[in-house]
C-alpha cells in the first residue's frame, strides 16, 4: 500500500501536524502591514490551531473515539483494496505513486541494524515506517497496512535483531496530536506486524528490551494529550508483551517523555517526567512533574533524582547515557522560555550532578530550540565518545568537549548541503557516521567529513492542496507543510521542484492566461504571477487584515470569468481586476455573530460559485453554518436541515 495515499487520506480525517516554518518568503509590501508575531511556541502550533479549533465547535476537546473509528474504518477500508483496484468515482485507472521523494517530512525516530550499516528504519510523525537495505539509496513503506502511522519510537530487540518494535503515536504532541493504538512487533526484519498491547495509552515515546531477557519490555507513554488520565507513565511486561504492569504514574497529566536502560545492570532505569495537556480550550507544556526517576529494581520502587538537577516547574527533559560508561548520564532540560535551561552531567549513575556550560556565547542557551523547546528536547551522546554530545533543535547543536563548548554540526563551513531544519532524531552506524532525522527528512554525515548528504527517497510529504495547469498537462502541483508549493512532473516521481516558499496551500491558474498563476501561503496570504510564475506578487490587498483568516484560507477563480476571484475571511471578498487580485467585501459576517469563544477561528472554511449560475454562491463555516449568496445580492442560510 502506498504511504502518500494513505497518509493523505488518513489526513482528511485528523488533521495535520504543524511545524514552524524556517524558509522565507518575499515579505509584503509597506502598505501591507503584517500581523503582529506570536510567542514562538504558539506559532509552531498554528497549523493545527487551525484545524482543531475551527472543526472543534462547540466542544473543549476532541471526540477520540471518533478519531479512532475514523481511523480504523479508513484503514480497514484501504487495507482490503490492491493498489491496482483502488479506483475512485468515475476513474478507470489506478492510482500510481508521483512522489514527491525529496521534500521529506518530520522523522520522529531512526534505527540502524545493529550488523548491517545499509539497513535501517525510519518512523515518520505521521507517515508510517519506511525501511531501507541499501543504506538509503531506496526505501519502501512496512507499516502501510496498520490504521495509525504516527511513529514515536522504534527498537531492535538486543537480542534478536530480526525482531523490531515500534510505539505508536506522536510524543512531541503538536495541538492536534496524532495518537496511537498501542505497542507493534515484528518479527521479520520489520515486514510484517502484530499489535502486542498498550492500545489505550495514547501515545508511546519509548521501548526498551532488556539486553538478558527479550521477554522483559519496558515502554514509557505520555498518554491521551487531550483529557487528563492516569494511563500515563511506564509500563512493564515480562512475558513478551502478553501482559502489561503500570510501575511509574506520575499523575493524571504528567507523562514520561524519556526512559533509559542501564545495559550493564538492567534492573536500573530512569525515567523524565513531562506536563502536556493539549486539547481545543487548554495548552500546558511544562510543570512540577518535570523530574527524573531512577528504579534499581526493575521498576518496583522509583525515587526522584536531585542533587545538582533544576527545582521547580520545567518543561521537557531528554536524556542521553554513555555508550561505553552506563554510569556517565546526561539531561537536557527545557526551561519555562522554551529555550535550553541547562544541560547536566552525572559521572555516578545519577547521585548526583553537575550542570555543564551551556556555552551561552555560542548561541546554544537562547538559539538552539528556537523558544519552542517542547517539540524538541532530544539530546545525544556519541557511542564511540563520550565527550561528544548533541542537542537537536531548530539546528543541531555539537559539543565535542563533552557539553563545555557548542556549535551548530547542520551548519558546516563550505558544506555542499545544508539539512532541513528542526532535527528529532540521531543514529550512529559502526563506520561512525551520524544520521539524522528532521521535519524534512533524513541526513548523513560521513566520519571526518564536513558534509551532508541526503539520503531519504521517501513520499511522506503532507500536502494541503492539489492543482492541475491546463496549460502544462505533465506537470502537477501542490500545496505542502513546511516544503511550500511544488510542482512535479509525471516521469518523475522523485524530484520535484519549489516554486514558492513558506507553508503551501492552494495553487490556481488562470485557464485563459498561460501567464497567470496564484499561489497561497498561511494565514490566507495569496500571490499572483503573470509572468508563468517567474516571479510573484503580493496578491491580498483589500483584505482587512483585523479580519479572522483560516490558516488554508479559500480562494477560487470563478468558472464563469477566471479574471473573477473569490476569498473569505469570516465574510467574503471579490477581485474583478484579473492578473493580480484586488480585494473588495462583498458580505458581511457569514459565522455565528459575537461567538462566545475563539472568535479568531469563526471562518469560512469553504466556498463555491455554481457552474451554471453565476449569481449564486455557497459558503460553509467552521461554526457550522451554509450560507447562500441569491441573484437578489441577499444572503440565506440554508443550514436548517443539516447535521448537527
Amino acid at each position: 500500500m502506498n504511504a502518500t495515499l494513505r497518509s493523505f487520506l488518513l489526513l482528511l480525517c485528523v488533521g495535520l501536524l504543524g511545524s514552524l516554518l524556517y524558509w522565507n518568503w518575499p515579505a509584503p509590501p509597506a502598505s501591507e502591514p503584517a500581523a503582529d508575531p506570536l510567542a514562538k511556541w504558539h506559532e509552531k502550533s498554528q497549523p493545527n490551531d487551525f484545524f482543531t479549533l475551527r472543526h472543534a465547535y462547540p466542544d473543549d476537546r476532541p471526540d477520540v473515539a471518533a478519531y479512532r473509528r475514523a481511523l480504523e474504518k479508513t484503514g480497514a477500508r484501504l487495507s482490503t483494496q490492491s493498489r491496482s483496484r483502488r479506483r475512485a468515482t468515475g476513474m478507470d485507472s489506478p492510482w500510481l505513486q508521483r512522489g514527491p521523494g525529496d521534500a521529506g517530512a518530520r522523522v520522529n525516530t531512526l534505527i540502524i541494524h545493529p550488523n548491517d550499516d545499509d539497513t535501517m528504519l525510519a518512523g515518520f510523525s505521521g507517515g508510517g515506517i519506511f525501511k531501507t537495505t541499501d543504506g538509503g539509496a531506496n526505501w519502501n513503506p512496512v507499516f502501510d497496512d496498520q490504521p495509525y502511522l504516527a511513529i514515536g519510537d522504534l527498537h531492535y530487540d538486543p537480542n534478536r535483531p530480526d525482531t523490531i518494535y515500534a510505539g505508536t503515536g506522536d510524543p512531541n504532541i503538536t495541538s492536534y496530536p496524532f495518537i496511537g493504538n498501542g505497542l507493534y512487533r515484528s518479527v521479520d526484519g520489520g515486514d510484517s506486524w502484530t499489535n502486542i498491547g498498550l492500545a489505550d495509552e495514547g501515545i508511546i515515546s519509548k521501548v526498551i528490551v532488556d539486553p538478558t531477557n527479550s521477554d522483559i519490555i519496558y515502554v514509557s507513554t505520555m498518554g491521551l494529550p487531550f483529557a487528563r488520565s492516569t494511563r500515563r507513565g511506564v509500563y512493564k511486561s515480562t512475558d513478551g508483551g502478553l501482559n502489561w504492569d503500570q510501575i511509574l504514574q506520575l499523575g493524571d497529566s504528567t507523562g514520561v517523555i524519556d526512559l533509559l536502560l542501564n545495559p550493564d545492570n538492567p534492573q536500573v532505569l530512569y525515567a523524565a517526567g513531562w506536563d502536556r495537556i493539549r486539547n481545543n480550550s487548554e495548552s500546558i507544556v511544562s510543570g512540577n512533574g518535570a523530574k527524573i526517576y531512577r528504579t534499581t529494581n526493575g521498576g518496583t520502587d522509583w525515587s526522584e533524582l536531585g542533587n545538582g538537577l533544576p527545582t521547580g516547574p520545567q518543561s521537557r527533559i531528554g536524556l542521553a547515557m554513555a555508550g561505553n560508561n552506563s554510569d556517565l548520564l546526561f539531561a537536557l532540560y527545557v526551561g519555562l522560555d522554551f529555550n535550553v535551561q541547562g544541560v547536566y552531567r552525572s559521572t555516578n549513575g545519577g547521585d548526583t550532578w553537575t550542570a555543564l556550560t551551556t556555552g551561552t556565547s555560542s548561541g546554544l542557551a537562547s538559539n538552539a530550540l528556537g523558544g519552542f523547546g517542547w517539540y524538541f528536547g532530544q539530546l545525544a551522546v556519541d557511542p564511540n565518545n563520550s565527550s561528544n554530545l548533541y542537542i537537536g533543535g531548530v539546528q543541531l547543536w555539537a559539543s565535542t568537549s563533552g557539553g563545555t563548548g557548542w556549535f551548530m554540526l547542520s551548519q558546516l563551513p563550505n558544506a555542499s548541503l545544508v539539512p532541513h531544519v528542526d532535527h528529532h532524531a540521531m543514529a550512529w552506524n559502526s563506520a561512525g557516521d551520524i544520521i539524522i532525522g528532521t521535519d524534512g527528512g533524513l541526513y548523513r554525515k560521513p566520519a571526518g567529513v564536513n558534509d551532508w548528504i541526503d539520503i531519504d527517497n521517501i513520499p511522506a510529504t503532507q500536502f494541503y492542496r492539489v492543482a492541475y495547469n491546463p496549460f502544462l498537462p505533465d506537470n502537477y502541483y501542490g500545496g505542502t507543510q513546511d516544503n511550500g508549493t511544488l510542482r512535479g512532473n509525471r516521469n518523475d516521481a522523485i524530484d520535484w521542484d519549489r516554486i514558492f516558499s513558506g507553508d503551501g496551500f492552494q495553487a490556481a491558474f488562470n485557464p485563459e492566461d498561460s501567464l497567470n498563476q496564484f499561489v497561497e501561503t498561511q494565514n490566507g496570504v495569496i500571490w499572483a504571477s503573470t509572468n508563468g510564475g517567474s516571479s510573484f506578487q503580493w496578491g491580498s490587498s483589500g483584505i482587512d487584515s483585523d479580519d479572522p483568516r483560516a490558516w488554508d484560507m479559500q480562494y477560487i477563480l470563478s468558472p464563469h470569468n477566471p479574471d473573477i476571484l473569490y476569498t473569505a475571511t469570516n465574510r467574503l471578498y471579490i477581485s474583478t481586476s484579473g492578473g493580480i487580485p484586488n480585494w473588495s467585501p462583498i458580505s458581511l459576517n457569514l459565522t455565528i455573530p459575537n461567538p462566545p469563544t475563539a472568535p479568531r477561528y469563526h471562518v469560512v472554511t469553504t466556498l463555491s460559485e455554481s457552474p451554471i449560475d453565476s449569481a449564486l454562491i455557497y459558503v460553509g463555516t467552521s461554526d457550522a453554518q451554509v450560507r447562500r449568496r441569491n441573484p437578489d445580492n441577499q444572503w440565506s442560510d440554508i443550514t436548517p436541515g443539516l447535521p448537527t
